[in-house]
């Protein structure tokens, strides 16, 4: 029996977790609401981009403010398929997000990368802890092993239940 190659997480019952923002982009969106979040308190951002991985380009001055302050990571709207990587490289596409350092989240959609970032941040796990596990929902894969993303980083600890 094999193992599903995913992140494991332990948390205590009353753990906090950490608030992340989801923000689905639309044609002709101004992006103006992207302003507004880290004043909102919000410690991560998940875009819903257009298609496999395009953001209106307006968007792009606000992302460039947001990603230096906090994580960044876009889903598909399609709710099926991956997230662009390598594709388009305009204004917006995902080559230009990439670069800006946004992660995108593979087979993941908005509301699971959603819960994987605010688990990441709960835990305090840096920005390549973050894009490792992130990665491991690239393509369906197996392996025997789940918890090298988070190696060298401290857990918040569990009262018996490991989720």
């Amino acid at each position: 029996m094999s193992v599903i190659d995913r992140p494991l997480f332990k948390l205590s019952p009353l753990t906090t977790t950490a608030p992340v923002a989801l923000v689905r982009s639309a044609l002709g969106d101004d992006g103006r609401i992207l302003s507004v979040i880290t004043a909102a308190g919000y410690r991560g951002l998940i875009i819903e981009v257009l298609g496999g991985g395009s953001v209106p380009p307006a968007w792009i001055a606000r992302l460039e403010q947001l990603v230096r302050a906090i994580p960044v990571a876009y889903s598909p709207r399609t709710f099926s398929g991956p997230t662009l990587r390598s594709t388009y490289g305009s204004t917006g596409g995902e080559l230009n997000l990439r670069r800006m350092g946004i992660v995108p989240s593979g087979l993941l959609d908005s509301l699971k990368s959603r819960l994987l970032l605010q688990l990441l941040l709960t835990t305090e796990a840096d920005a390549g802890a973050r894009e490792r596990a992130f990665a491991m929902f690239d393509e369906p894969r197996t392996t025997g092993d789940r918890r090298g993303f988070l190696a060298g980083h401290a857990e918040v600890r569990s009262s018996g239940l490991a989720h």
